[in-house]
């Protein structure tokens, strides 16, 4: 338990009515015998990249190597577990952030912090050491200062303001001189009193603020007292790549004592900065060119677009995409003309888009003949398959799909198949038939023509009027 003093007479809780104040919970600070180990830094996600060497206990304790291999293109995402036991010292020095410092290029964002820790992006300012600390968890649940500037700036800025407001003497204390506040036969009293003399203002006393806890400034509060429980902290952390090839970074994690990046105001000494080296191996910054897909017919072939190691996402069109290549189906994008590959925010800074045509088939001309006899024939099925105008799809598609002809009922013709005339019929009659382009493999091709008619006279069928029963008479 630390020890917190502190000498109220009567005559000071009297004056203090209306400024009352209790002592906070023990905080940690200190001089700097403090240290940390069993420490262990380990990736438990890596997101387009693989785990080669994952843990490390730092720089701190023998080995800081860790080693990644990126997937593709693009930013490698890894979210690190940081645990360790904190031996606090002779002065009890608490645990109050864990930062964490990289280069230019990475992104941290905080996972779930531990209860009471609040994740500051751009870091905290000690209110002791003065000290910046970078992007991190630092706690902010304590209410607790040892700080005399907080104490005046909580609980005597009624006095300085009004009381004492015009006493030179009392300066010393109202604006915080920690030279001169501890001192009890400084400066002429304050009203007749020597301030220093009723309160405490060494710091090593403490001071319960009162909007210390959770007021999103974790630099005017205490750390939490842990030795092997301290909690664990996960950093989400992004690397974006500026060029292709294997890259080595460094990472500080550095563990901060209450009387560095918080309150406890003593001069601890005890911030422990824990280097880590990161390779990443095979990554490349992602980039919006691609080879845009050619005009090309509807059933063609799928197009490569690129290999989709390079990131970004896709817009306009419909891509298929798997760990080595982007692909663009010309099936899949009948009537869709664009396509356009983003890697704005991706790491990257540019948009590539990209105008293409798919070529649909069309039927037009459809035409059939008509036949007076009862033997089989030749209809002469005749239809144009046009696309983008009056190019002849048949003769420039490699693979043009099939082209049927069916009747009203069901029957399936191909070009040049003879129809035989129904001799049962009792009369002329009539065959109407649908022209279609159908694909195998892409059903979103296939069209249908304009029906054409034909008609059968087949003047050798007589029918019995009294039976209906038709007979054949040779010609």
């Amino acid at each position: 338990m630390r020890n917190i003093k502190l000498l109220i007479i009567s005559t000071i809780l009297a004056f203090f009515s209306q400024n009352s104040f209790a002592m906070g919970p023990p905080g940690g600070g200190g001089g700097g015998d403090c240290f940390q180990e069993n420490t262990l830094l380990e990736i438990s996600s890596c997101t387009n990249c693989v785990i080669v060497k994952g843990t490390a206990p730092g720089a701190l304790e023998g080995d800081g190597q860790l080693t990644v291999m990126a997937d593709g293109c693009g930013p490698v995402n890894v979210i690190v577990d940081y645990s360790f036991d904190w031996n606090q010292g002779s002065d009890l020095n608490w645990i109050h952030g864990i930062s964490v410092s990289a280069g230019a290029d990475w992104t941290t964002v905080e996972v779930a912090p531990p209860g009471g820790y609040l994740f500051v992006d751009g870091g905290v300012t000690g209110c002791c050491s003065g000290i910046d600390y970078p992007t991190g968890y630092y706690y902010d649940g304590s209410a607790a200062s040892s700080a005399p500037d907080q104490f005046v700036n909580n609980f005597m800025a009624s006095m300085c303001t009004a009381t004492w407001a015009n006493n030179s003497g009392c300066d010393a204390v109202c604006n915080s001189d920690e030279s001169l506040v501890d001192d009890s036969t400084g400066d002429p009293p304050c009203d007749g009193l020597v301030f220093a003399d009723y309160f405490n203002l060494s710091p090593t006393g403490g001071y319960t603020l009162s909007t210390g806890a959770n007021d999103g400034d974790p630099g005017n509060n205490w750390g939490i007292d842990c030795t092997t429980n301290c909690p664990d902290f996960q950093f989400d952390m992004t690397y974006c790549p500026t060029s292709t090839g294997d890259f080595s970074e460094q990472l500080f994690f550095t563990t901060s004592a209450d009387g560095e990046s918080g309150c406890w105001c003593l001069n601890a000494g005890c911030d422990l900065s824990n280097e880590f080296t990161v390779d990443i191996l095979g990554a490349c910054a992602p980039s919006a060119d691609f080879v845009p897909p050619p005009n090309n017919f509807c059933n063609a072939a799928d197009h490569d677009l690129m290999p989709d190691e390079l990131g970004g996402t896709w817009g306009g069109s419909t891509v298929s995409e798997d760990n080595t290549t982007a692909t663009f189906s010309y099936c899949d994008n009948i009537g869709n003309t664009s396509i356009t590959h983003d890697v704005t925010g991706d790491c990257g800074d540019d948009t590539q888009s990209y105008n293409y045509e798919v070529w649909t088939p069309v039927l037009s001309g459809e035409t059939a003949t008509s036949v007076a006899g009862c033997d089989p024939f030749d209809p002469m099925l005749s239809v144009d398959v046009t696309y983008n105008g009056n190019n002849d799809w048949m003769a420039d598609n490699p693979t043009p799909g099939t082209l049927i002809w069916q009747d009203n009922n069901g029957v399936t013709y191909m070009p040049g198949d003879m129809i035989t005339p129904d001799l049962t019929a009792c009369a002329p009659y009539d065959l109407t038939l649908t022209p279609a382009l159908i694909f195998p493999t892409c059903g979103a091709c296939n069209v249908a023509g304009t029906p054409v008619v034909v008609s059968i006279d087949c003047p050798c069928i007589t029918c019995s009027a009294e039976s209906g029963t038709p007979s054949v008479t040779s010609p």
